[in-house]
């Protein structure tokens, strides 16, 4: 597994919920992106080596010029996401061009929806599978991974890009992944479980059609494990 970086995220608001709620949402984030992140609160006046800030925009002209100040001075400022609660706070935001607006009562899609917009920052704090294909050396970042499955010594990994083989057991590969987001759902299958669309008949139905067979005990385990997870959604 590749890349040790860290991807700090900022979050500047006075408000101790709106912090909790941001701060829930931007792990679990992190957790199904498969990003180190390092989430804590920021100060306006002092927002320290973050790569992704998190900005209250109903605090007055005079902060969001801070904001603009600071963004014109500094020669590393960190991408901003504009926290707002109606369209006035919006247009104002726009004075320190922010990379996106988030509401501030917002759920995990629009959080996501926003962080999207500052791929190029977070980019670099993905991780790789560095794996063996076709005796080649391939990257595969593990946020495209949606299922693997044993194939004898080999292992296949179900991809948003397709299907490829590497020569590495699954045990072995199965400790490269984080669980969560993946879920050990039987002794030959690991899922993503944002990936499974729905649990019928002993099967996991994956968003992309494949079925996936599991016993009645590890439905109740997966159905248990995968609701816990996406609580927090």
């Amino acid at each position: 597994m590749e890349n040790e970086k860290r991807i700090r995220l900022g979050i500047c608001t006075p408000d101790g919920p709106v912090y909790r709620r941001l701060g829930q949402l931007a792990e679990l984030w992190g957790q199904e992106m498969c990003i180190r992140l390092d989430i804590y609160p920021a100060q306006a006046d002092s927002p320290g080596d973050a790569d992704l800030l998190f900005f209250e925009a109903g605090e007055g002209e005079a902060a969001v010029d801070q904001w603009a100040a600071g963004r014109r001075a500094a020669s590393h400022f960190p991408a901003l996401i504009a926290l707002v609660e109606n369209s006035r706070q919006a247009i104002a935001s726009y004075r320190c061009h922010p990379n996106a607006l988030l509401q501030r009562e917002t759920d995990y899609a629009g959080l996501a929806a926003a962080l999207d917009r500052c791929f190029p920052v977070w980019s670099p704090g993905m991780i790789w599978l560095d794996l063996l294909y076709q005796r080649e050396r391939v990257r595969v970042p593990l946020c495209q991974v949606q299922y693997v499955e044993a194939q004898g010594r080999n292992t296949r990994l179900q991809c948003a890009g397709g299907m490829i083989e590497v020569n590495k057991p699954l045990g072995q590969l199965a400790e490269l992944l984080p669980q969560p987001p993946f879920l050990r759902c039987q002794k030959s299958f690991l899922v993503r479980m944002s990936a499974v669309a729905q649990i019928q008949s002993g099967m996991l139905v994956m968003f992309g059609g494949q079925e996936i067979p599991v016993s009645r005990k590890q439905v109740q385990e997966v159905r248990q494990k995968g609701e816990l997870w996406k609580s927090g959604f």
